[in-house]
């Protein structure tokens, strides 16, 4: 919330109470998108699903100034969080407790916030990117299932986040024990 203070119209209080001042909502938000998805089982074992998303952010509020007041709040830019494009692949196998998932992610880009450019109301972008992990389960026992990750094995550089660079290539393993009914 902000504070817009403006000059009293009454005549009788404007003496006493020469300005005013009304509450404003800085952060109001206008979003409009679309996302399509699909799950295509392909066998018994393998499936394919796949989504795109669109979406379009904007804070909006009094003021569509590049040299307005309400820093940081810079209205019609794109929210700097949020992508215009993302898509995401996944294939999988699944058979008999054995699970092997491939999954491909794309960024279109972000628009970096204005603190990190020390410009006001930047319209400088983060490169768009693109990365591919591989999931596996392996059941050992009946109780016991070995897990592994390998995230971006195409060791790609990029920002996840503006400001926030992202790990290279990075392996996870693990286990999983089940007990109980």
């Amino acid at each position: 919330f902000g504070a817009n203070q403006f000059l009293n119209p009454d005549p009788q209080s404007a003496t006493l109470f020469p300005l005013l001042t009304q509450p404003v909502n800085l952060s109001s938000r206008y979003a409009s998108g679309i996302e399509l998805t699909s799950d295509w089982r392909i066998t018994e074992q393998v499936r394919l699903q796949a989504s795109w998303t669109n979406t379009d952010v904007r804070d909006y509020g009094p003021s569509d100034s590049l040299s307005q007041t309400t820093y940081p709040f810079y209205y019609q830019y794109q929210d700097p969080g949020v992508p215009f494009n993302r898509v995401a692949v996944a294939l999988s196998y699944a058979n008999k407790g054995l699970l092997v998932g491939l999954v491909a992610q794309y960024d279109g880009g972000k628009r970096r916030a204005a603190v990190e450019t020390g410009l006001r109301g930047s319209s400088t972008y983060l490169p768009s990117w693109a990365t591919l992990d591989l999931n596996v389960e392996i059941p050992i026992t009946p109780y016991f299932v070995l897990t592994g990750n390998v995230f971006n094995i195409t060791d790609t550089s990029y920002e996840y986040l503006p400001g926030v660079p992202a790990p290279g290539t990075t392996f996870r393993a693990g286990g999983r024990l089940e007990f109980g009914g």
